[in-house]
């Protein structure tokens, strides 16, 4: 017999199995985290680590104090710091389709005002897909709030991303309504979510990089509510009552508070009521299909405007749709199958593949419980 040292032993069988190992690593754009600051220059760096940060930002500066909260929960995370120019003029107003135009729109603040306003929108749209899906927008002045409704109309309006705006209110006393007052005018946004603490709960008004921090690392799907770990301080738990709460939950704003003995985020919904996962679904989907469709057209170098390659297109968006199903992501959906042969030359010439469409049905989230129960007495008990 011959002796192997480190080496496999092969059974005597007709039939073997080799095992491969697959580490899953998360798409660091669904895990990345894209916050403003203003600057000499338009630029965007990503820091993977809080070291890598501390090299162009001093400790206790307010970008050092956002990125030491995200990467407190997100040590493998990504943090995005895009510089912009306070003092940039817009030569061009830009067409936003399906912003409601306001006086604090997105597309207000590009008509050509040099505010930092049209600055800070014009670096976001520049670098809008650096590689995050999260974009950070923590409001420190009350001139930071205009700028919080013309960043959440235009994240609105690019139907990818997820703007998350944190800001905080009066220190020693519960919020009211009229700390929220201003946020009416995007309460039905879909990719807009509000977290806030009074300042002597998060002095630094860290609450939103803290809970993305904690948060990016779940699986795609997870419920935003219950997002635990946070270095902020919860809500005094004997001071905050359901009526309290109510203010925050009125416009789907999380707070942090604690629930039967947790400290956790207290709502997981956008400022219109649809849940923040689902919105990650939806954007999760969308990558995946742009990067399959893409990876297929490249490496095949060339796919035929004929059947056998609308064919195979389709059966790469069933693919991806499919495997969202399969897990329990998403309800169901439907695809549309399109004959080939249908399609003008005309239109074939072209070599726009814009045939396809299809709609998914998203699963629920349980929020919260309530139950009823009756004990039944007899006489005498």
């Amino acid at each position: 017999m011959t002796q192997t040292i480190n080496g496999r032993v092969i059974e005597v069988s007709s039939v073997h199995v080799t095992t491969s190992y697959a580490q899953v690593v998360g798409d660091i754009g669904m895990r990345g985290v894209q916050m403003g600051v203003a600057g000499d220059k338009e630029g965007i760096k990503c820091y993977r680590s809080l070291a890598d940060l501390e090299d162009d930002y001093d400790i206790d500066t307010p970008v050092w104090n956002q990125g030491k909260a995200y990467f407190g929960g997100a040590s493998d995370g990504a943090f995005f710091v895009r510089t912009y120019d306070p003092n940039y003029t817009a030569t061009q107003k830009p067409a936003l389709d399906g912003v409601t135009t306001t006086d604090n729109s997105a597309s207000v603040a590009l008509s050509g005002t040099p505010t930092s306003e049209s600055g800070f929108i014009h670096a976001l749209a520049k670098y809008y897909y650096a590689g995050a899906e999260y974009h950070l927008f923590p409001i420190a002045s009350e001139e930071d709030k205009d700028m919080a409704l013309s960043v959440s109309n235009f994240v609105e309006a690019q139907d990818r991303g997820i703007l998350l705006i944190s800001m905080t209110t009066e220190a020693g006393r519960m919020a009211v309504d009229s700390d929220f007052d201003f946020l009416e005018q995007i309460k039905a946004n879909r990719a807009t979510k509000i977290v806030s603490l009074p300042t002597s709960d998060d002095p630094n008004n860290t609450m939103g990089a803290d809970a993305l921090g904690h948060f990016v690392g779940d699986a795609v799907g997870a419920n935003f509510k219950f997002t635990t770990g946070l270095s902020v301080s919860p809500q005094d738990r004997f001071e905050l009552t359901n009526d309290d709460l109510a203010v925050y939950e009125k416009r789907n704003i999380g707070t942090y508070a604690t629930e039967n003995g947790k400290n956790m985020v207290t709502n997981g919904r956008m400022m219109s009521g649809l849940a923040l996962s689902t919105m990650v679904i939806k954007d999760s989907i969308t990558n995946d299909i742009i990067q399959t469709v893409s990876d297929y057209l490249q490496k095949n170098r060339r796919v035929p405007y004929a059947t056998s390659g609308v064919k195979a297109v389709r059966g790469l968006l069933m693919g991806v749709l499919g495997s969202y199903v399969s897990s329990g992501l998403i309800k169901s959906y439907t695809l549309n199958d399109p004959d080939a042969d249908s399609i003008s030359e005309e239109k074939k010439a072209t070599g726009i593949l814009d045939i396809f469409a299809w709609n998914w049905e998203s699963v629920p989230n349980i929020d919260d419980a309530e139950f009823a129960q009756t004990l039944v007495v007899y006489d005498g008990q």
